[in-house]
């Protein structure tokens, strides 16, 4: 019987038993649509072929899952069943083939020949099962997260962990959980560049996706997806980090460290491995490379954010010892990276003051034992510890943090500190007079400077100012010697050969008025200025009259004339005022208005810092400053017939019966110079810019 007389029978049967019809249409469908099942046995054929590569597919996935013994087998299977009968589903939507024209077959044909370099399921399904990584595997992937994403992300850092590992002498032990994964190949550098790409780049937000971080207080080691990722971040946090190690070009250090950046939150739910993150973060952050350190910095920030309080401490502790390892030496080339690597301590300090006021107590006071062991035991070994590049770091970085700590420290806990701080800055510049020493004295004086200003406290700093000043290298006449200038921020000591010379009297002549003009800048308009400066100009007028050094005497009497300006532009306005000394909101509103009428003194340190750019300019492009003023000077004494030397000889160091000798020569010239020089005292900073 065929479907045609199948169908006249059951037409039949409806007008002559209609109940019994009905029975049949809800008890036995499949007899009613008899005819239909034949006409589409053929197309049900050719769904049996396509859905036997998608069960391939999906049986070589679950036996690759199967290996994976670190991962949760269970989850893995639920979750390909639901997204296999969604996908069955959608195929039982489409409806029947329709033939085809003849145009269309030549397009199929053509697409058909277009397609033939394009790679077979059964080719990549052959490369995951040989652990082989290539480029049309990790297409496949990438095609594949929008099914699977939790079974693709595993494969994707099983691969990109084995790959990582594979011959790398960073690699670490592996922990129990990471032991067993299996071991993944790379075919091609194309392969390489396309696993690194894609697991960089999807990781990270499929684990923002399963894990909700609302804030710093989430505790995410109790949500539910919590277990089913902790082994993906495990293994894709420890192939990172050992890349980090091994890398060597700068902008994928960069990439690196912040995908890790992405990852805090859930690594701060591993206390083992944000250990280890710490360190080889922190070991980054020392690397000369100013991209690199901040972001590495910005990677410690988030830990922070996240962290406990004694966490805190441990990783604020790890980021200082690095940051004073590093200052063990400063020269040309890592001077910018030191000052770098402050900035950012000090962000990070700042970004905890609870922690960081603990950690500044303990090692402020650590720097008061080394200060106090130099001067009760006059040691060379104790001297050396407060006389090094380390100590004046720890010093710049401390002054630092309490100055910027200020204003966000609302319990007034580095305003505590303030005074241990300064007493043990002041008690170091105490250890030595001795001339070598002076640039150390500058950069602590530098930082107290810069604390007083910032936080408006009023430090003594002036006698440790002028101090070098009394010197006798700076009271005579200097030594006729060939030397090139200095350049003091990279100086801890004066060399010996410097001593006396002509650009060392310079360079110190240079520092002390600088450093002068940097600590009364703050209070050049405060109601108090004119008494500040009286014990300073007490000085000045002493020291011109001592000394035989024209150019010094110059320009100490130029800097006494502008703080005598700034003083009468004070008493002036002073005289008409009404009110206490005592009365603090007047004399704050009395500030403000000589701010606004800008004293002298502010006008003059505008144009000196002015200078002092445009010379860091030159020492950063040249190294040093040129040497084209020494060169004209020496050329000067040569054609008054004061140099004595050949050309190109550098001059000798004169005996003591020779200095004795040319002493009154000295002094005669002294007095024309100066006479000569009453002229050229109306422009101030002619002795600067020389």
């Amino acid at each position: 019987m065929n479907a045609s007389e199948h169908a006249q029978q059951l037409e039949e049967l409806k007008k002559s038993d209609p109940e019994f019809y009905k029975f049949l249409l809800k008890e036995d469908k499949s007899l009613l649509s008899f005819g239909e099942e034949v006409a589409e046995d053929e197309e049900d054929k050719e769904q049996q072929e396509d859905g036997a590569a998608e069960g391939l597919m999906d049986e070589d996935e679950d036996e690759a899952d199967a290996g994976d013994v670190s991962f949760d087998d269970d989850d893995e299977a639920q979750e390909d069943e639901e997204e296999e009968k969604e996908v069955k589903g959608k195929k039982g939507k489409k409806g029947k083939k329709e033939k085809k024209t003849k145009a269309d077959k030549q397009k199929d044909a053509k697409k058909d020949k277009a397609k033939k370099a394009v790679p077979t399921l059964e080719q990549v399904l052959d490369d995951e099962t040989n652990r082989l990584v290539t480029v049309r595997l990790v297409n496949y992937w990438s095609k594949r997260l929008r099914l699977k994403p939790l079974g693709t992300i595993r494969k994707l850092v099983i691969a990109f962990h084995s790959v990582s590992q594979t011959d790398s002498p960073h690699a670490k032990k592996k922990d129990g959980d990471l032991e067993q994964l299996p071991k993944f190949t790379v075919a091609t550098p194309a392969a390489y560049n396309a696993l690194m790409h894609l697991t960089l780049s999807q990781v990270p937000a499929f684990l923002h996706s399963k894990i909700n971080v609302k804030d710093n207080k989430t505790d995410i080691t109790t949500q539910p997806s919590w277990k089913k990722v902790k082994t993906v971040i495990k293994a894709f946090t420890t192939a990172t980090l050992t890349l980090i190690k091994q890398a060597t070009n700068q902008d994928m250090l960069v990439i690196l460290v912040k995908t890790l950046s992405q990852l805090a939150p859930f690594v701060n739910g591993l206390p083992k491995l944000r250990r280890s993150v710490v360190k080889d973060v922190v070991a980054v952050f020392t690397r000369e490379q100013a991209p690199v350190t901040v972001a590495a910095v910005l990677l410690l920030r988030q830990f922070l954010y996240y962290a406990t309080p004694i966490v805190a401490i441990n990783i604020l502790k790890s980021t200082y010892m690095a940051y004073v390892r590093c200052t063990k030496f400063v020269n040309l080339n890592n001077h910018e990276h030191v000052r770098l690597m402050r900035t950012a301590v000090k962000e990070l300090f700042l970004q905890d003051p609870p922690s960081a006021y603990q950690l500044a107590f303990v090692y402020i006071r650590q720097l008061s034992v080394h200060v106090r062991d130099a001067l009760a035991l006059k040691r060379a070994t104790a001297m050396q510890t407060v006389h090094s590049w380390q100590f004046v770091a720890c010093i710049q970085l401390w002054a630092e943090v309490l100055a910027d700590g200020k204003k966000n420290d609302k319990d007034h806990l580095f305003e505590s500190l303030s005074y241990p701080l300064i007493q043990v800055a002041i008690g170091s510049l105490s250890l030595s007079v001795n001339a070598r020493h002076f640039p150390m004295h500058f950069h602590v004086l530098r930082a107290l400077i810069s604390l007083g200003a910032k936080t408006r406290t009023t430090i003594p700093l002036a006698p440790h100012i002028l101090a070098p000043l009394n010197s006798a290298e700076m009271m005579r006449r200097p030594i006729r010697r060939m030397m090139k200038p200095l350049n003091m921020a990279l100086l801890l000591a004066f060399p010996k050969a410097h001593i006396g010379t002509k650009p060392f009297q310079d360079a110190v002549l240079q520092e002390v008025t600088g450093l002068m003009l940097q600590y009364l800048h703050p209070f050049s308009a405060h109601i108090g200025f004119p008494e500040l400066a009286i014990s300073i100009q007490a000085f000045c007028r002493t020291f011109t009259r001592k000394c035989k050094v024209p150019e010094t005497r110059r320009a100490v009497k130029t800097l006494s004339d502008q703080i005598e300006n700034n003083s009468a532009f004070i008493l002036q306005h002073r005289g008409s005022a009404d009110h206490s000394p005592l009365d603090t909101e007047k004399n704050d509103a009395f500030e403000a208005a000589m701010q606004q009428q800008e004293p002298p003194l502010q006008k003059y340190v505008e144009l000196w810092k002015a200078h002092e750019l445009k010379k860091q300019k030159l020492l950063k492009s040249h190294g040093t400053v040129p040497e084209d003023d020494i060169e004209d000077e020496k050329a000067a004494r040569r054609r008054k017939g004061k140099g004595g030397e050949d050309e190109g000889e550098p001059a000798t160091k004169r005996s003591k019966a020779e200095e004795e000798l040319a002493g009154d020569e000295d002094l005669e010239d002294d007095g024309e110079e100066a006479d000569d020089g009453e002229d050229e005292e109306n422009n101030n900073l002619d002795w600067m810019f020389e």
